[in-house]
């Protein structure tokens, strides 16, 4: 058994790993604040459901701003020798708003998982991204990279700014790991980010010509796309199962690993799907890159002066990027490490994206989705 300090434990990711390390009998202390009145372990309480109580504390503490001193001596007081932290904290925003405070968070949250790292004597296992290598094409490696020239929000540079900061860390064992695009084949926690932010602003554009849940929205404008361009979308029950077994193996300590699926989606797919689970149809057609891109400045500017189109055109404005270029990840220690059964958890049906979009739907239906923001 062993016990680890997991930092975003109420989040889209940390939910799952959570779970993921309950599962194998391991116990874990979560830090984390109070919000909205609820204590942190409510909060945590609330996200994780049923839980043995011994395999579980609670630090109520901020990660950004806290004292670590003030941390260490909370967890000191918890009768468990720590293995490792496991720090997932993060501001996932891509506003250009809000560039610092997701420096803040997600710089000064890792500085101080670092110290917390280095004062208890035990690895740090990091969840960076994939995208940490911003805007370019080809192949992404398992290593530390130059800066790139750019990056496409303040998200990617502040992820390559911390793996900086891990990089040049002293006296720290490290495990990096940098995962695609998480969604959730069976939908058991809903997101409003990523992949999903894109369907929550479908069914936004739906209400707002009021149609019920299962009437047939016809859009008679064409919609484009990169005809040759792959979306790298990854389960996450996948990813937490990998990244759980990556960090069990010693010759994991001081490696980057990147947490993607080998067989990317068409992005060509992933719309003619998703919108058949949102009842809309509207004409597809894949054309040459330098095409796509233009029309999808185009989209955005036009579309955010009309009120229906305005949450979709954010949409296409902050992930165009990641729909136009194609990046290929090098998984050479991911595979490695993640057993001889690696490729059996990519073989995908091909209705997936339906069924996981259907999936999303159903459930943001039987919630209020008008108050579910990005």
């Amino acid at each position: 058994m062993r016990t680890y300090i997991l930092t975003g434990g109420t989040g889209f990711l940390g939910l799952y790993l959570s779970r993921e390390i309950l599962n194998h009998g391991d116990r874990i202390i979560f830090i984390g604040r109070a919000r909205n009145g609820l204590s942190f372990r409510e909060r945590m309480s609330n996200a994780l459901g049923s839980y043995e109580a011994r395999s579980a504390e609670f630090v109520e503490a901020d990660i950004v701003d806290g004292e670590v001193k003030s941390m260490i001596e909370s967890v000191s007081r918890i009768p468990w020798p720590v293995d490792g932290v496991w720090h997932l904290a993060a501001d996932l925003s891509f506003n250009p708003k809000n560039r610092e405070r997701v420096f803040s968070v997600n710089i000064g949250g890792t500085r101080n998982a670092i110290k917390l790292s280095e004062n208890l004597k035990c690895p740090l296992y990091y969840i960076s991204t994939a995208y940490v290598h911003g805007r370019r094409s080809g192949v992404a490696f398992e290593r530390y990279e130059a800066r790139p020239k750019k990056f496409n929000n303040a998200y990617e540079e502040s992820k390559f700014e911390t793996e900086q900061l891990i990089k040049n860390a002293s006296n720290l064992k490290t495990v990096i790991f940098r995962p695609s695009i998480l969604i959730d084949h069976d939908t058991k926690r809903t997101s409003n980010f990523g992949y999903y932010s894109f369907i929550v602003s479908m069914l936004q554009f739906r209400d707002a010509l009021k149609l019920n849940d299962y009437q047939i929205a016809y859009i008679p404008f064409p919609f484009f796309y990169y005809s040759k361009s792959l979306l790298n979308l990854m389960p996450v029950t996948t990813a937490v199962t990998m990244m759980y077994r990556i960090s069990q193996d010693a010759r994991s300590q001081g490696k980057i690993f990147h947490i993607c699926n080998p067989n990317p989606f068409p992005v060509g797919d992933i719309f003619k799907q998703t919108l058949d689970a949102l009842c809309v149809r509207i004409p597809l057609f894949g054309v040459p890159k330098a095409i796509a891109l233009v029309y999808f400045v185009m989209f955005s500017f036009f579309g955010s002066f009309m009120k229906s189109f305005r949450s979709i055109a954010k949409r296409i404005k902050y992930f165009k990027w990641y729909i136009i270029e194609r990046i290929s990840y090098d998984m050479t220690n991911t595979k490695e490490l993640s057993g001889d059964n690696f490729g059996d958890s990519f073989k995908f049906p091909s209705d997936y994206i339906y069924i996981t979009a259907s999936s999303f739907c159903s459930r943001i239906r039987s919630q209020s989705h008008e108050n579910i923001k990005y």
